[in-house]
């Protein structure tokens, strides 16, 4: 080496060179440093990838769940770092090509404050190239073990913990019969609009009180299944943006309606799921179930596609271990005015009403008819014209019935379809509708009977409103008669038996009672039947509400507040009002939660509507059920589901309600 002059050094990646001074002294330490800036920034180049290679590996390793994986990223950081010296050699071959480097050599005097200093420098090095990464390194993986949280996931997803995720219901939890997977359905109405939503419904078990957030993303079938946090992040396997995809918060579920409903519940999933320790899931004791229902708008029916869905927990942050995913979804759009088809092809098999199918075409029934399934389309089955139409010509129209809306029926019978054969004329009427008659042209008039109820032609009543009593009398000395409608006796309601200006047994208005000449006489005040003690008297129990009998004559009000009847006394109650019951002490006090009626405090007799009564307690219906009186709790009368909802029943016999939407198509 020569001082002063120019230096070659095949070790040129030493930055800090000390040689002898020969002239100024023994052992005189000489700093030399290059003046060629190339290497020095190799030298940092190679500092900073081995900085941020070790903060990547501290987040890859930590994030590993696996041996296999932790082997693999350890292989793939030991590649890096490779790649890295290998990158800084060729920088330093191409420096060399100049093969000259310029030194400057500057002499440092041999004194034990320079010794310092020098030993000073060295530690410098160590301490800001090598120990402070470290000692953040190792910061972070303290950081990351004690809060069980990666560094990145830290800073993208926030705080989150790998505990309590929340379960999919799939065939990795050993359910039967590929329970369950998202389910698809669709309004039946719009079964022929082009952009008809897509009804999705996926259940969940969470561990947490707090409703989960379920993510879900639609794929074209055969593409790459995707993972839990691709879902969330709305991409597929490839990490490919999918067709749809969004977020939607649940609500509490009944699982075994949901089960139910979409034909799962002969499987005996309920019960499963009900198990506690190994193989069980603890439902309604360690998890609760949560369904997600949201609407996808502009659903790619066209296409094959599967609806991928993932849950997280909202106090954890933790994700399901694996995804559920949908069959593979197909409906093509149904013709025009065909309300049910095929989901392949799209071939129509029921048609809206009014309109009969031909060839899978849904083709119009003639004008002013409802049906004609059985004589095809451009006709009209008989007995299915429009109000104020006749079915006529074998079916093939629908024509004007003579005296129009107030003609009941002007069908004409077979034998005598094929005379009419023009399409302006009308059909003469065969029944009118109440109030009515037919008269000489065979139109509708008003009967010309007063108080007549129905009459088969404007001149002779049939029946008789209420309050009036038919009579037939004789015309002169002919055999021939008339009837008439008379009146009753004043607030009397039917005097069929006993004749006008009378009244009949018990058909005296509310608050009269028969009196022995045949009248309706009035009850005792606030009374309202007096049918056994007779006019100015009441029958024990029949006084108005808040009122009581006190002897035979007089209804006094109750004292007592919520009481509805007091016979006994004044400041005794017998029986309360609506929502209280009574107490030992003949006092009322308010019934229980979702009781109607009790007869005691503690023991309904009567619940709310939605409520069933079981052993004097009000329990709920079962989902979308308006009432479950003969069922009972948990339960639904057949007939009484909510609008959109039908009747049906489970395999043990309970009737429940399902959703009235098609089917979903799977294949």
């Amino acid at each position: 080496v020569r001082v002063g002059g120019l230096v070659q050094n095949t070790n040129a990646r030493y930055q800090d060179i000390f040689v002898r001074k020969t002239h100024l002294g023994p052992m005189v330490p000489t700093e030399l440093r290059p003046q060629t800036h190339p290497i020095s920034s190799a030298f940092m180049m190679q500092y900073v990838v081995a900085v941020l290679v070790l903060f990547m590996a501290i987040h890859l390793i930590l994030a590993c769940t696996t041996p296999i994986g932790t082997i693999g990223k350890l292989w793939v950081v030991y590649m890096v770092l490779e790649f890295d010296n290998h990158l800084c050699n060729f920088i330093l071959y191409l420096c060399f090509q100049h093969n000259r480097f310029e030194w400057k050599a500057t002499v440092l005097h041999n004194t034990p404050h320079s010794r310092r200093q020098e030993e000073w420098h060295i530690c410098e090095g160590w301490l800001l190239c090598y120990w402070i990464p470290v000692g953040i390194g190792l910061f972070i993986v303290g950081l990351s073990v004690g809060f069980d949280i990666c560094p990145l996931t830290r800073l993208h997803y926030g705080l989150v913990r790998n505990t309590d995720p929340v379960l999919m219901l799939s065939s990795n939890l050993g359910l039967p019969g590929g329970c369950c997977p998202p389910q698809v359905t669709w309004n039946e109405r719009l079964a022929g609009e082009e952009h008809t939503p897509a009804n999705m419904s996926v259940p969940c078990l969470s561990p947490s009180a707090e409703p989960p957030v379920v993510y879900y993303v639609v794929l074209p079938d055969g593409k790459t299944a995707p993972s839990s946090l691709q879902v969330m992040e709305g991409r597929g396997g490839d990490n490919n943006h999918a067709l749809k995809y969004g977020k939607v918060t649940t609500s509490e579920l009944q699982l075994r309606w949901w089960l139910s409903v979409h034909g799962f519940s002969h499987l005996n999933i309920y019960e499963a799921l009900q198990g506690g320790g190994a193989g069980g899931l603890g439902l309604y004791s360690s998890n609760s179930p949560f369904v997600a229902q949201w609407e996808i708008e502009d659903f790619p029916w066209d296409s094959r596609v599967r609806v991928y869905a993932t849950a997280v927990n909202p106090e954890t942050g933790a994700l399901s271990p694996t995804p559920v995913v949908s069959a593979v979804i197909l409906r093509q759009l149904c013709p025009a005015r065909c309300s049910q088809c095929t989901a392949h092809g799209g071939e129509c098999w029921k048609c809206e009403r009014g309109f009969a199918l031909l060839h899978g075409r849904c083709q119009a029934c003639a004008a002013g008819c409802e049906a004609c399934d059985v004589a095809g389309p451009g006709r009209c089955d008989q007995g299915h014209c429009a109000p104020g139409l006749g079915w006529a010509s074998g079916g093939a129209a629908c024509l004007p019935c003579a005296g129009g809306s107030a003609c009941r029926s002007c069908d004409m019978s077979l034998q005598f379809a094929e005379a009419a054969t023009g399409t302006s004329q009308e059909l003469p009427c065969k029944e009118c509708s109440n109030g009515r008659g037919l008269a000489e042209n065979d139109t509708c008039l008003t009967c010309e009977t007063p108080g007549c109820l129905s009459c088969p032609t404007i001149t002779r009543c049939k029946e008789c409103l209420n309050g009036y009593a038919l009579v037939a009398e004789k015309i002169g000395n002919s055999s021939e008669k008339i009837t008439h409608c008379k009146i009753c006796a004043a607030h009397c309601s039917r005097c069929t038996k006993l004749g006008p200006g009378n009244c009949d047994p018990e058909m005296c208005e509310t608050g009269y009672s028969l009196s022995p000449t045949g009248q309706c006489a009035v009850c005792a005040v606030h009374c309202l039947n007096c049918t056994r003690a007779g006019p100015g008297n009441c029958d024990k129990g029949q006084c108005k509400p808040f009122y009581g009998l006190q002897g035979r004559v007089r209804c006094s009000k109750c004292l007592v507040d919520h009481c509805q009847v007091c016979d006994s006394a004044p400041d005794v109650c017998d029986a309360c009002s609506e929502g209280f019951g009574l107490t030992p002490e003949k006092s009322c006090e308010v019934c229980a939660a979702s009781c109607k009626r009790c007869t005691e405090v503690g023991d309904c007799a009567e619940c709310d509507p939605r409520f069933g009564l079981q052993g004097g307690e009000c329990f709920a219906c079962a989902d979308q059920c308006a009432q479950c009186l003969v069922a009972g709790p948990g339960r639904c009368d057949p007939g009484n589901c909510t609008d959109g909802w039908v009747s049906t029943a489970m395999t043990n016999g309970i009737s429940v309600c399902a959703r009235n939407n098609s089917a979903p198509v799977f294949t």
